[in-house]
């Protein structure tokens, strides 16, 4: 996978009408057009950075891109930011180009990393981490960081940049498959159960804990209460529910009830909804051979 610079010739903005607090207002700054993009849509849907006058970054859309926010939630993160944290003089605010009054907030590519670094979430978490591994191996005196140098010299800082971001998404993306398949499984039901307050019926639905699931049922049943004819184990019980009504759907009579068989309903369990579990869970089982499993 490959982050990309798309360009496009366009105006550049005009930053020379600096105010004293160091930051660009609306009224200062001509209207910008983007000269390119920063597309990491190969690697998340969606991620486009657009780059103004080659050296400028949209700031909101590089926050939505690591806390995975959206556009107004990420602009209102960056107007509260904390002066401690950051300087709010860094981020300049420019009018986008067409009708209207929408603007937005540029900041300086040498300057995203340490935007990036302050925001919540976990992509600035590893930008974090990959800053620790560089720092490390500075110490460490690892002369392959030279050879890195000479290449990022090589390609130019907005190429440099981009691929810094391929390479931490990556790094996202493989933390979060590694999290996925060690996860600690949860087990749920697809039951089926009959009553003599409905007879010839038979009621399919999901749960959690069978026996609490029953007695609620059965306050409303009694004297007749509903009795258990199977279960099956499932890994998502909101798609194998809706699997199996879909399934007995012509025999569909009223909610979670079916005019069906009891050898209907536990063939269905068994062949469908069981094997299904038991694939999962050898699937997820093969896949964790071989993981180095850790605290973190």
């Amino acid at each position: 996978m490959s982050a990309s610079i798309t360009n496009q010739s366009h105006a550049m903005p005009n930053t020379d009408s600096t105010p004293e607090s160091g930051r660009i207002s609306t009224k200062n700054m001509k209207i910008t057009e983007a000269t390119g993009y920063i597309n990491l849509e190969a690697l998340t849907p969606g991620a486009r950075v657009t780059v103004y006058g080659g050296n400028m970054v949209d700031a909101v859309e590089a926050a939505m891109l690591v806390t995975e926010k959206n556009r107004n939630h990420a602009g209102a993160m960056l107007r509260t930011l904390k002066p401690e944290l950051f300087n709010g003089s860094k981020l300049h605010t420019v009018k986008l180009p067409g009708g209207g009054n929408m603007s937005t907030k540029v900041i300086r590519l040498e300057d995203v990393i340490e935007l990036v670094m302050i925001l919540p979430g976990k992509k600035s978490k590893r930008v974090r981490k990959q800053f620790a591994d560089i720092v490390t191996r500075y110490l460490d005196g690892d002369l392959k960081l030279c050879e890195e140098v000479k290449e990022n010299r090589i390609l130019g800082k907005a190429k440099s940049y981009a691929k810094f971001a391929r390479t931490t998404l990556d790094k996202v993306t493989e933390e979060e498959e590694t999290m996925n398949a060690t996860a600690m499984l949860i087990t749920f039901f697809i039951y089926a159960t009959k009553s003599l307050a409905f007879p010839g019926l038979i009621k399919i639905g999901k749960t959690e804990n069978i026996r609490t699931r029953l007695s609620g049922m059965n306050t409303s049943c009694a004297p007749k209460p509903h009795v258990v004819l199977c279960m099956a184990p499932t890994l998502d019980k909101n798609l194998d529910e809706r699997l199996a009504h879909a399934f007995f759907a012509d025999a569909r009579r009223e909610g979670e009830f079916f005019a069906i068989s009891e050898e209907q309903v536990i063939d269905y369990f068994q062949n469908v909804i069981t094997a299904q579990y038991h694939r999962q869970i050898a699937q997820r089982t093969a896949s964790c051979r071989g993981l180095l499993l850790t605290d973190e």
